[in-house]
């Protein structure tokens, strides 16, 4: 279950190495049938922007989208974690957290 979830920037490319990218991607048809059509992956209050494809599906024989969910698929003002500024997020003197 993931809630309050932004999902920002993630897209396709061609080099080095082409592939699709997306905001959800589910790779293979058991997973989709006994996780994705049962409700066992809930996505709620997702905010997604600047991310063309939002599902990607990776395998023959089913379609991801959003009505794939059901109600485990909710889009809303996500505005994700608040990360606490800390000697865990500074690596060689750099603060990791200094463009958030």
């Amino acid at each position: 279950d993931f809630s309050n979830v932004v999902i920002d920037g993630f897209a396709s490319q061609t080099t080095p190495t082409a592939f699709n990218g997306g905001a959800v991607q589910v790779r293979d048809l058991i997973t989709y049938d006994n996780q994705v059509l049962t409700g066992k992956i809930k996505l709620t209050n997702v905010k997604v922007s600047n991310t063309p494809n939002l599902f990607i599906t990776g395998a023959t024989g089913f379609t991801l989208s959003a009505t794939s969910f059901g109600t485990s698929w909710t889009t809303g003002a996500a505005t994700g974690a608040a990360l606490t500024k800390g000697k865990w997020a500074t690596v060689d003197g750099v603060d990791l957290l200094a463009h958030l």
